[in-house]
This record gives structure tokens, C-alpha cells and sequence, in this order.
């Protein structure tokens, strides 16, 4: 569970990306406030985002102690914070998507729905299938 709310952090950082492409170079009605700039501020996120899924990854799957489960929560709660700031970020570009594209508002927003609900979907549907694949193994 603590992996997967890495991967939605994940999800919500290329959401923040390519709603911050569009408003910046396909529809140029945005400009970048990040100090780094677009595009080198995909490289800062990177730098964060790199280490702390692969400390997360060791910790929880290749050390196997409970001290490590307790050092993964705290990394994982901040990698969601940044994840729900990109979110934020990416739903005020998704402003601009809305603004400036011939969708409507009420598509734009079923649209981010669905990208948040197949965010924490997918990971319990995936948690169900290593379940079954466990309890068959179990039986063979």
C-alpha cells in the first residue's frame, strides 16, 4: 500500500507535466513561475523523486524489519504532500486546458476524476491479483 501511494505521487507529477506543457507550449497562454524554469524543472522533481522511490523500494521490500516499515511511512507521507502540490499545480494548468481547448468544463473535470480514481484503483486491483496469485501458489 506504501508503494503504491509512491506511484500516485508519480501520477500526479506527469499530470502536473503535461498540463504544464500544454499551457506553456501548446496553447502559450501560461509562463513558468518555477526558479529552475520549464523545462529544467522536470530535473529538480527528478532529484527528489529518484532517491525517494528507491529508498522507499529498499526499504520496504529488501529490508524486511518492522523499523523499516516505520522509517518508509514518513518518506511516503511527504512524497504524497509534493505529489497532491503537483496535483495542485497540474489542476490549475488543467484551468488553462479548459480555457483555451474546445472541451468543456464538465469533460475537463471527468477527466481529472478519472485520472484520480484509476490513481488509487489500479494499485488495489493489483493488490487483489498478488493476493490470488499467493492463495493458488499456497494450493499448488
Amino acid at each position: 500500500m506504501l508503494f503504491s501511494l509512491q506511484g500516485a505521487a508519480l501520477a500526479f507529477w506527469i499530470f502536473d507535466l503535461s498540463t504544464t506543457y500544454y499551457a506553456i507550449d501548446v496553447a502559450r497562454v501560461a509562463a513558468e513561475v518555477n526558479p529552475l524554469g520549464w523545462p529544467l524543472g522536470i530535473f529538480g522533481a527528478l532529484a527528489y523523486y529518484g532517491p525517494t522511490l528507491t529508498l522507499s523500494y529498499v526499504l520496504l521490500f529488501r529490508i524486511r524489519e518492522t523499523i523499516s516499515l516505520y522509517a518508509a511511512v514518513p518518506i511516503t507521507v511527504v512524497a504524497l504532500y509534493m505529489g497532491l502540490m503537483n496535483l495542485h499545480a497540474g489542476t490549475l494548468n488543467l484551468q488553462f486546458l479548459t480555457g483555451t481547448a474546445s472541451v468543456a468544463t464538465e469533460l475537463g473535470y471527468v477527466l481529472l476524476s478519472l485520472i484520480l480514481v484509476a490513481g488509487f484503483a489500479f494499485p488495489r486491483l493489483i493488490e487483489k491479483q498478488q493476493r490470488k496469485s499467493i492463495i493458488s501458489d499456497k494450493t499448488l
